[in-house]
């Protein structure tokens, strides 16, 4: 079980600054190579563009400028289940293999305004290998949005390169750049760089956050999370 709370800030090429916050409530379930997870996020936008509640509980940029003046919007957001697989053989020279499916529900109410109102998905796969404490990766995913009449969506393609080094058996930093193609014609694509850190606290809590700084007007000038995690 887990719980975050996320910020991003920025201008997204708008005239004005936008203020998103998420506080989000996960479980996970794990059972030899196979994992199983449910998020549901609680999101505050302040902005006079417009955004939505992406995959995972992240915001969904959508268009900016659409009001003179920011208006706010909170509440509960849509839910996103998920599932991954690792797939690792002795003849892979080392290599890890994950794959992933997600699917966003659209659980928001209507009036909280949070929500595209259709079902998205997201097909993916990590591919690692551990050069002792140093382990570089590569992963892709592929966002398909439902068909919303208000917004011409496009399906995108997200990118992940990035390494991590494990400072202790448990403990390990991680530094990436991201790209995330725009789900509108509207706006640009997302070039950002993440760095983020995870450690146990106790035997069964774990502490988990990041920062990242935006490369670009699709991202957010600046965002950063944490999350506690408890394990039975």
């Amino acid at each position: 079980m887990s719980l975050g709370a996320a910020a991003w800030h920025g201008d997204f090429g708008a005239s004005s600054d936008t203020d998103i916050s998420s506080v989000i409530v996960g479980v996970r379930y794990r059972r030899d190579r196979l994992r199983l997870s449910a998020s549901l996020p609680y999101m505050r936008i302040t902005s006079n563009g417009t955004f939505f509640t992406g995959l995972g509980g992240t915001p969904l940029f959508v268009a900016p400028n659409i009001t003179t003046v920011a208006r706010r919007r909170d509440g509960l957001g849509d839910l996103t289940l998920g599932g991954s697989y690792t797939v690792s053989s002795s003849n892979w020279q080392g290599f890890i293999l994950d794959v992933s499916g997600q699917i966003k529900m659209p659980t928001a109410s209507r009036s909280s305004q949070l929500s595209t109102g259709k079902v998205d998905y997201a097909m993916g796969a990590e591919l690692s290998h551990p050069f002792g404490r140093w382990t570089p990766g590569f992963s892709a995913s592929y966002r398909i949005f439902g068909d919303n009449g208000a917004w011409q969506f496009r399906d995108a393609l997200h990118t992940s390169a990035n390494v991590t080094y494990a400072l202790a058996p448990k403990t390990a930093v991680l530094l990436s750049y991201d790209y995330t193609q725009a789900a509108t014609r509207f706006v640009d694509d997302a070039h950002e760089i993440v760095a983020g850190a995870s450690t146990p606290i106790t035997e069964r809590l774990r502490l988990t956050g990041y920062v990242s700084k935006g490369l670009s007007t699709g991202a957010a000038d600046i965002s950063g999370g944490a999350s506690l995690s408890l394990s039975y």
